[in-house]
């Protein structure tokens, strides 16, 4: 099992809708327009990632019942920090991403 395919099962077991994304790519790799409204089948996140390396993008909204919270500065995470618990925190090249 490659690195991104245990990280994508584990985030799909846990409720996030996921999606595959190139190394060193912001953009999926698939068409994910259908996935804003369907729940991924794990056999097809399983299919994408189970051919080396990869990205994960995580699709927000009522399909995952996930938030998304951009913190670009410093000053921007501490506040959003001060608001409430993420359930998962991904640091990004400017600040942070808070998941709800």
């Amino acid at each position: 099992m490659t690195y991104s395919l245990s990280w994508a099962l584990a985030l799909w077991d846990a409720g996030y809708q996921v999606v595959l994304v190139p190394l060193k790519k912001k953009r999926p790799a698939i068409a994910w327009k259908q996935w804003q409204s369907e729940r991924v089948p794990r056999e097809q996140v399983e299919e994408w990632f189970s051919q080396g390396e990869h990205n994960i993008a995580l699709i927000a909204g009522t399909v995952s019942g996930t938030v998304v919270v951009d913190g670009d500065s410093a000053d921007a995470c501490a506040y959003i920090e001060t608001i409430c618990t993420p359930t998962m925190k991904v640091l990004t090249s400017k600040g942070a991403h808070y998941y709800y």
